[in-house]
């Protein structure tokens, strides 16, 4: 089964990732983030790797990919990288705040308010849910 919502972002706004999980999980969808534990220590190049070779498949498994960013509007290169494989995948890309990169921005719909994002995802995930019962 799919997650409703991946969430993708630079190490340098988890803070919101997490405001916005906890959220999203309490109007009652499922989401999934990157693993925020490495953002502590250093990580090698193999390890690197690995980590953005699982969000790949966080990203496959979810409806929808929302690219978590402040009113700076920043993305950095392995959200550009996440976009880049969210968009190839054809899964929705959304984004709350709108993104300074025109490429990335182009790819994404703003929606104005976390309640928009809840009603753009939930649609979403039921049409998935409708057309994998056929």
């Amino acid at each position: 089964m799919l997650a409703d919502i991946v969430l993708s972002s630079s190490s340098r706004f988890y803070s919101l990732v997490i405001a916005l999980r906890e959220e999203l999980v309490n109007r009652g969808l499922s989401v999934l983030t990157p693993d925020m534990e490495f953002v502590t220590k250093t990580v090698t190049a193999s390890e690197k790797m690995a980590l953005t070779t699982k969000f790949f498949e966080k990203i496959e498994s979810s409806n929808v990919c929302c690219v978590v960013t402040d009113s700076t509007g920043y993305v950095g290169r392995s959200v550009s990288m996440e976009v880049g494989f969210a968009f190839a995948k054809g899964k929705p890309l959304v984004c709350l705040q709108r993104i300074e990169d025109p490429a990335i921005g182009g790819l994404c719909t703003y929606l104005p308010s976390l309640q928009a994002l809840v009603d753009y995802t939930t649609a979403l995930s039921g049409q998935a849910q409708k057309s994998g019962e056929r």
